[in-house]
């Protein structure tokens, strides 16, 4: 994974973005259900985007969460990854939620983007240049 000195190009961003993709499927199996709560579990690390006189140092994490199912029915089955990242040593994340589903949706749409993780690529590059899609955290569980 590139350190946040050093600039990231496209294939070293992929390998990186396709590295934390492995490890949540690593985990996949274990916390995992198909339907209800289950513990949130994550993969990051730190990434550098930019040309090498403008990179931005990054810290990103990929959440699988679920869907609060006392807010509608249905969520009862719906997982979904959230990308956050910090921009700042002063803290505080900005996020996105993508990639709903039910787990066996999610599961091949991650392994799907393990091969090619251009989607994900963009989400972070939107989030690093401050354009975040707003997440309701009242649907989180």
């Amino acid at each position: 994974m590139p350190t946040p000195n050093q600039p990231s190009d496209a294939a070293a961003l992929a390998t990186a973005v396709s590295a934390m993709i492995h490890a949540l499927l690593d985990q996949f199996d274990h916390h995992m259900t198909t339907r209800g709560p289950f513990h949130e579990f994550h993969a990051g690390g730190n990434l550098a985007l930019g040309d090498p006189g403008t990179t931005v140092s990054l810290h990103v994490q990929m959440v699988v969460m679920a869907m609060d199912p006392a807010i509608e029915a249905r969520f009862v089955e719906l997982r979904f990854v959230s990308l956050r990242i910090m921009k700042s040593r002063g803290g505080g994340f900005v996020s996105l939620s993508c990639l709903h589903g039910t787990a066996n949706e999610l599961q091949a749409r991650l392994e799907a983007l393990e091969r090619d993780p251009a989607y994900l690529i963009e989400r972070i590059r939107e989030l690093a240049q401050g354009l975040p899609q707003e997440t309701n955290p009242d649907i989180w569980r």
